[in-house]
């Protein structure tokens, strides 16, 4: 068996101040992980393990909801880590086009045989200098200067800046959500092994508190659908159940005594609606299906990658194939 490549490895524990790019590097199977596995287990080695493995970059709505969460759970470094993108709308009199440039230059009686916008704005410019006027904002120049300025910060444009303040601002305006931001930690890193195999599972935590897992996800209104059978919705076929029960056990595992896991849900777009859900083992008395099926999800999966690494180690988790016989419940609508 080949060994497993990893990052630097970390005690089982809870961790407060661990780096993302550490955490994500460290070994240990995630929930993330666990969707991966899902698929396949050579999907999971693909994206995880592999040495030439290429860097997943995040989608638009991805950075917009790491920006959303840092805004509300981190307002103190939200400004050190986003940046709204310069627009030219919001300068008065800002020149963006050649046209603009041309037309700025002819106001003023230039004549010029400049094809570029740099010779443009050299003859502005000189003309500038010499006539001892005041320089027009050419937004080139100002966003290269913004840019500069600002290197190391997610620039986000400015729809996109607004629509992530003003659901920070939603969820914020919750009393229920307030109350669980009075006591607690962000970004909360847990590392605990599976008692049966071994394995060494990890998690990184919106919002941990004494007795509340504090999770955020934004979410958009299906079409045709309700703001609640969205998010209900969201919550299956994103598997959010599975994700609870597992934060759960994970905190279980590492001797914390939890009450409540929450997740608190707000519309990308506008209005912004939120909603509040808790997920519990029992409701009223019963037991809810969504968390024994969770339960026997995640223990699947764990077993699973327990397997595999024993199996194949990093090399890749790839299983010989055989000819099966397709079966009617295997096809929607069928089964």
């Amino acid at each position: 068996m080949a060994t497993v490549i990893a990052g630097p490895t970390f005690k089982p524990g809870i961790y407060f101040d661990i780096p993302p790019e550490e955490y994500h590097a460290a070994p240990g199977l995630s929930h993330s992980g666990m969707k991966d596995l899902m698929v396949s287990p050579l999907r999971y080695w693909h994206l995880h393990i592999n040495p030439d493995r290429e860097p997943v970059e995040p989608t638009a709505e991805m950075v917009l909801g790491t920006a959303v969460h840092a805004l509300a759970l981190e307002p103190e470094s939200f400004d050190q880590r986003y940046i709204q993108e310069l627009d030219a709308s919001d300068i008065e009199g800002c020149l963006v086009t050649m046209a603009d440039l041309r037309g700025w230059a002819t106001s003023k009686g230039l004549s010029f045989t400049a094809r570029t916008k740099e010779d443009m704005v050299q003859v502005i410019r000189t003309f500038c200098d010499k006539q001892r006027v005041k320089f027009p904002p050419i937004f080139d120049l100002l966003k290269r200067d913004h840019e500069e300025r600002t290197a190391g910060r997610v620039q986000l444009n400015k729809e996109r800046f607004h629509r992530v303040v003003g659901a920070a601002d939603s969820l914020l305006r919750e009393q229920e959500i307030q109350a669980f931001l009075g006591n607690g930690k962000p970004e909360v890193s847990i590392f605990a092994t599976d008692p049966e195999t071994g394995v060494l599972l990890k998690a990184r935590m919106d919002w941990v508190s004494p007795g509340c897992t504090l999770d955020l996800k934004t979410f958009t209104q299906m079409r045709g659908r309700s703001i609640d059978d969205s998010v209900a919705r969201a919550i299956f076929y994103e598997g959010y159940y599975r994700q609870a029960y597992y934060y759960t056990l994970l905190r279980a595992l590492v001797g914390s005594k939890v009450t409540k896991f929450v997740f608190g849900f707000v519309e990308s777009e506008q209005p912004h609606e939120v909603r509040i859900r808790q997920l519990s083992p029992k409701g009223h008395g019963e037991a809810h299906a969504y968390w024994e099926r969770a339960h026997l999800e995640v223990q699947q999966l764990i077993q699973c990658y327990a397997y595999c690494q024993q199996r194949f180690g990093s090399d890749p988790w790839r299983s010989e194939q055989e000819v099966e016989l397709l079966r009617d419940e295997e096809l929607p609508g069928l089964g």
